[in-house]
Parts: C-alpha cells; structure tokens; sequence
C-alpha cells in the first residue's frame, strides 16, 4: 500500500521510482508492503516454507501435500507456502533435496511460480531493475548459469527458449539488486547482538524507492515481514523518497565499492561529493607532515588517485592511505572481542593516524560501548561510557538524520550510564538529592528522544523491545522523581515542578 503522500513516477534519469505529493512530515507512512517472495540470502539455509523459521537437523519434514517444500512441522500453519506454490511443486519435478543441496534456487523458483498464478504480479517483477548487462562479465552470471540455469532446464522448470531469453538471469537480477535482507525471530537474541541476516524478501512497490547515503526514510520489518516506511525527517513535496542501501558508517569510499559490486552504479549523493563527507571526517586520516590536517581524497569520482591534507596540501597515494586502512583493520580484527583494555589501547594508538571519526574507530567505540554495558558499572568505566556515547551522537545526527535507531540506541545508553553514575555519586554523598534530581531530569528528557526514534520498531524485534525497556524507565525515574521531591531536603524543588506527567507518551 502506498499512501497518498506518494507516488509512482519515471524519468530517464533514474527511471520509476517514488516521489511525494505533498509536504510529508517527519513519522508519516509512506508504504506499508508484503513481501513477493521470501528465501534464503545465501547457501547452506534450510527454512520452512511456511513460516520461514530457519531449520536445524538431519531429517527435516516435507510438506504432506507437495513432498517437496521443508516445513517446520507438517502442520505448520505459515502461510507463505502458498496453495500455488504447492501444486507447481507438485507438478515439477523439483525434489526437497534439490533445495537443501542448493538452496539458492529456491527465490527464484518461487517468483516463477507467479508465471502461470498471477500475470499481474508476474509483469511487475519483470519490470523491475536487473542490470543484466553489467552483470554479464561478472561471475555470479556463470555462477547462475551453472547452478540454477542448468538445473532448472535438466528439472524441465524452464525452456530453452527461457534460456535465450535469459530469464533466469533476468530474475536473478532483479533478485539481487532489489531484494531486502530479513531478520528472523529464530536468530533474534537483543538489540545489542546486532542482526542476524539469513533470509531476503522482495517487494515490488518498495524496490522503486532510490539509494541516498543519506535517506530520508525509516524502514522497519515487523513480524509478519510487512516492509513498513516512514518519512525519517521532514521531505517537501516533489522531492524523491530515498533510504541508504549502504552501511551509514562506512567511508566514501568503502560504501561506493559495495554499491558498484552489489547493485551495479556509481553513488553521486552529496555526501559521496563532500571530501570531507559533510563534515564528519568519517574517511580521514591525520596529515603525519602537519599534524593538524586532515587527509582526504581529491578525486571523489569514484578513482581516489590522491588523497591531500586539506591545511599544507601535502599528497598522498590511494595505495599508501589504503595500505594504512589494511593494517589497522587486522589490528582491529586481532582484538580480542571481549576485552575492553585492548581495544581502548588500539583506539588510542590509531587515533594518532586517523580522524577521531574515522569509520575505523567507530568501530572500536561501538564496540566499547557495548563491553561498558555488559561489564560490572564502576564510576570510571560508567564515565568513559558517557565520553563514549557522547562523542558517537552529534555524528549519528549526521549520517542519520530525524528517525534513527543508532540514535535511539545511543541515548538509551547514555541515559543509563549517567543515571547509574548519579546513584552512585548521591550515595557517596559526592552530590545531593537536588543534583540527583537534575541527573534525573535530564534522563528523562533523554528517554523521551530515545522512544520518539524506536517508537516505529516492530514490537517483537530487538529494537521495538528497547523501546519498551524505556517506557518502563520513563515511568521509575518519573517515580523516583517524585519521591525525592516530596523528600524535606528538595522543598525548594518541589515548589518549581512543572505540571503532572501522569502519560509516559503524551509528551513524546
């Protein structure tokens, strides 16, 4: 569905895709979508067809009508096996281990199963972007040919006409370029593991909307797969609907050559221009003849020749800077994941080289963020927690503007580690109660951003939980609040309180 903020329009330029009608405001929705088809993202993933939960085990069950899709169990009650779906796989003469040998066959099988099911479906599928032509002389081309191709035409899936025509190819484009990588509740453990990204659905209204590194959407799947689009900030009217198909903390660089590989086109977004990508620094490095430079690419056209120091105009080569990267990436990659002493000392080592925003060390200070969290809350490392979290955000803002989880996440953990900190302090008597009160204060209206960005999760993912956990924080520091104003020693606190909040939502 998409809404009447929308719609479908085409140019040359960057053929169909979607623009506003109207000034949207910022929380608005703009699509909400059922996924095509769902399947695997890569090979060795055995999944039930009906409910896409991801299969373990040696003897896996088949569905007692078809014989051939792997199901959860035989009554599984998912309902994307569809009876169409059934019978063309009755009437083939695919076999289930066809698919737990290769399951890379199985999207593009289930789109051909709209072929003969439903024509209007079927067109639009093929209407969308494949770029066969750049995929040609890659190898995924004779990767297809051998391993899906070839099997589908021995199977008689397909014709030979099919082949000339390059259908398959053509399908598996699409497949590639416009598919969205799913998280499955399977996998799911909390928000601070990070995602687990073992299926792909295709939709065929949300594969219209174009790539900008910075976007001004927020995407969310929830549990049913329903691909669910809001407006990120405020978009005026006849502007182009844009999310990020790339990591927002990579660097130029590393994001155009993901870009030029996974979806086959060169990125001319404003951040790709801006040497200095809008400010961030997230691709410099520390001029080594000047010391107060930053090193940044001259060439942002995609070749990055030379790179210069943008205060003594010093050059450097792309191989040098490049070289550089590499070394400190296996440094990075050496660390021990779950010792916090080796990863300040390799942040405080490579901050001599790079930006203090370099892509880099991003890394590392997420990293750290999360090992703060899960170790015992002592006054220095809640500290450093806070340094931490503070130094990330006016970057996130940046790169991701309006909705953000990485906002949202930030602030909950910066609001965690400043109300623990206080606690710790009002109970050495290094602060009192009305500081306390002020700490408290300020968490609260850090709670309050953190909901407006999560609000939009899916409720059952990671994210959508947080959200949750900070409702419930909301409402015990509002609690705590008014316990210690109405405590003797805040009297003077408590004439100056504001009006009642009895809604931890109503002020959001």
């Amino acid at each position: 569905m998409v809404t009447s903020f929308c719609e479908i329009t085409q140019d040359e330029k960057q053929g169909r895709y979607l623009k506003t009608t109207q000034n949207v405001p910022e929380g608005s929705l703009i699509l909400k979508e059922e996924p095509l088809v769902i399947g695997p993202e890569g090979v060795g993933v055995v999944f039930c067809f009906c409910c896409n939960k991801i299969l373990n085990g040696v003897k896996i069950p088949v569905c007692p009508k078809c014989k051939t899709a792997s199901v959860c169990n035989e009554n599984c009650e998912g309902i994307w096996h569809s009876d169409n779906e059934c019978d063309f796989f009755s009437k083939c003469s695919v076999q289930c281990g066809h698919f737990l040998v290769n399951s890379q066959i199985i999207l593009p099988l289930r789109c051909l199963v709209f072929r003969n099911s439903n024509n209007q479906k079927w067109d639009e599928l093929l209407k969308l972007e494949s770029h066969l032509e750049k995929r040609r002389k890659c190898p995924v081309w004779k990767d297809i040919a051998i391993n899906i191709e070839a099997l589908f035409l021995n199977l008689g899936i397909i014709s030979k006409v099919d082949v000339e025509n390059e259908l398959i190819q053509k399908i598996c484009g699409i497949l590639d370029i416009n598919s969205f990588e799913l998280r499955t509740n399977a996998f799911i453990d909390n928000y601070s593991s990070g995602p687990v990204h073992v299926l792909r659905g295709l939709y065929l209204k949300a594969a219209l909307i174009n790539h900008d590194c910075v976007g001004n959407t927020h995407l969310a799947i929830d549990d049913n797969y329903n691909l669910i689009i809001h407006a990120s900030i405020d978009i005026p009217v006849g502007a182009s609907v844009y999310f990020n198909y790339s990591n927002p903390l990579k660097g130029n660089n590393e994001r155009r050559l993901i870009l030029r590989q996974s979806k086959y086109f060169d990125c001319l977004c404003n951040r790709c221009l801006d040497p200095s990508e809008l400010k961030t620094e997230i691709s410099s490095l520390r001029c080594p003849r000047c010391k107060h430079g930053f090193v940044r690419p001259v060439n942002v056209d995609g070749s990055y020749n030379m790179w210069s120091c943008n205060t003594c105009q010093r050059d450097f080569s792309h191989s040098l800077v490049q070289s550089t990267i590499i070394e400190a990436r296996a440094l990075l990659n050496s660390l021990n994941i779950s010792d916090i002493a080796e990863h300040e000392e390799l942040l405080h080592k490579l901050l001599k080289t790079f930006s203090p925003n370099h892509f880099l060390l991003l890394e590392i200070k997420q990293n750290l963020i999360g090992l703060y969290t899960q170790s015992e809350p002592k006054v220095n490392k809640l500290r450093r927690k806070i340094e931490l979290c503070e130094e990330l955000l006016p970057l996130f803002r940046v790169v991701e503007p309006g909705l953000s989880r990485m906002q949202g996440i930030t602030l909950y953990e910066l609001q965690s580690a400043r109300v623990l900190l206080a606690e710790k302090r009002v109970k050495n008597k290094e602060i009192d109660e009305k500081a306390f009160i002020e700490v408290l204060k300020d968490a609260d209206s850090l709670l309050k951003q953190s909901i407006k960005h999560l609000l939009y999760e899916p409720k059952c993912s990671p994210e959508g939980r947080l959200c949750l956990e900070c409702l419930g924080e909301l409402k015990r520091i509002r609690s705590l609040m008014t316990e210690l104003e109405l405590s003797p020693c805040c009297n003077e606190v408590k004439s100056h309180r504001k009006k009642d909040k009895t809604s931890c939502l109503s002020e959001l």
